[in-house]
């Protein structure tokens, strides 16, 4: 039963990888902190980022379905990426 439960979750971690790869940034970095809010607040943090930070929302949001979710989570990650190499972009554009 316990080998269901681990592709299960190899299956879950494979699909969205964006939401559960390691971050390999310097600790000392921003982005090292941002990590360590991850970890300190782990789902909860997905949830209220999921319920547009309406605390009201939450328990909405845990009611549904875990694909949706992971998919909207992975998009808004994805896209905020996108954003700033759009932003990295136009400003490297600005310098020349």
């Amino acid at each position: 039963m316990s080998g269901f439960f681990l592709r299960f979750r190899d299956g879950i971690v494979k699909s969205y990888s964006e939401l559960f790869a390691k971050n390999t940034q310097d600790k000392d970095s921003a982005f090292g902190a941002e990590e360590d809010f991850r970890v300190r607040y782990g789902w909860y943090n997905s949830l209220y980022k999921l319920a547009g930070g309406d605390v009201t929302k939450i328990e909405e949001v845990s009611k549904t379905n875990l694909h949706y979710c992971l998919t909207m989570l992975q998009y808004k990650i994805e896209l905020d990426k996108a954003e700033s190499n759009n932003l990295k972009n136009k400003f490297k554009k600005n310098e020349r």
